[in-house]
């Protein structure tokens, strides 16, 4: 009811004193996603799916020549696989440019976590504060800007961003000891925070508050039961806002006994928003290297450890 109020008090805005402006005249908003590559599962390419489906944009939109607010956290769908256009639920419910004015807007687009959202318009200056919880830890949170746009660039291009760090753990080992694998715990982590996305003057930044959020210690497991056939491999992902890195342990079952291996990142610095940091352990027989060693003797294990790093888009 909300979006259909909103929806017609934007096309009663449009009719002048004494000139009624047909819709069929009308250029109806519509947007699309660019740059946004695949991301192993959580959005893929331009078509912005998660899980095969095209994700809801929320956008808002503030009428710069008029110097304000346009509408406010519109929910953006696209269930043609082509444009983004607003919807109340699943009933298509057009929102038209305004005549002769330029509109910028701020948009976010979020899984099945859907974070808690407060706007602010301000035209250039405009933002969106999320709260976010360790619900999205598997959800990648993007956003993007568009500045001073018009009618005529319609569907306009959001060009997102992703506003977390991806950290990946990949385990090789015979396939004899891969089950020896039981996970890694990644220690003092922030997995909440307040993430505010702004419009700079048509730079979209993100950044995160974490005073009202402490470190906790989190443990990634495999899922055995996921993986279809024997592999030697096995990688273990997450999604964790801007922060410094964290000490990781590795867990092994090792003769029947748990076995931690600690690492430490000595050198590394922050895990940063939109960048792809892989972590390699090979596990090979031997005694341990690459890893300070647990304190328990006798290990027949040993792990060497890589990294590597790549911005996402």
């Amino acid at each position: 009811m909300r979006k259909t109020m909103i929806a017609l008090l934007t096309l009663s805005a449009m009719v002048s004193c004494g000139k009624i402006t047909s819709t069929e005249t009308l250029a109806e908003i519509a947007v699309r996603a660019v740059n946004c590559i695949e991301t192993k599962g959580y959005v893929t390419g331009e078509s912005l799916q998660d899980s095969g489906v095209p994700r809801d944009i929320h956008l808002s939109a503030y009428n710069t020549t008029l110097a304000q607010p346009y509408f406010l956290d519109m929910t953006f769908k696209n269930p043609a696989g082509d444009s983004w256009t607003n919807h109340n639920g699943d009933v298509h419910t057009p929102l038209y440019w305004p005549q002769d004015s330029r509109l910028s807007f701020l948009a976010y687009s979020a899984g099945t976590s859907a974070p808690k959202a407060a706007w602010s318009l301000s035209g250039n200056t405009s933002r969106v504060v999320l709260d976010v919880t360790p619900e999205s830890l598997q959800d990648d949170i993007l956003f993007a800007v568009a500045d001073d746009c018009t009618s005529e660039l319609s569907p306009i291009s959001l060009d997102f961003r992703h506003s977390q760090a991806w950290i990946e753990f990949q385990i090789s080992a015979p396939i004899s000891e891969i089950t020896s694998f039981l996970g890694v715990t990644i220690n003092n982590v922030r997995t909440s925070g307040i993430l505010t996305i702004t419009d700079n003057y048509g730079l979209a930044t993100s950044s995160w508050d974490f005073s009202s959020s402490m470190p906790s210690n989190h443990l990634l497991t495999p899922d055995w039961s996921a993986i279809s056939s024997p592999s030697s491999s096995v990688s273990l992902s997450i999604l964790l806002p801007q922060q410094p890195c964290c000490s990781f342990t590795f867990h092994f079952k090792i003769n029947g006994v748990d076995r931690a291996f600690p690492c430490d990142l000595s050198g590394s610095e922050y895990w940063y928003s939109s960048v792809h940091y892989t972590y390699k352990a090979n596990v090979i027989g031997g005694e341990v290297s690459g890893f300070t060693k647990s304190s328990a003797e006798g290990d027949d294990i040993s792990c060497h450890i890589s990294t590597t790093e790549q911005n996402w888009d």
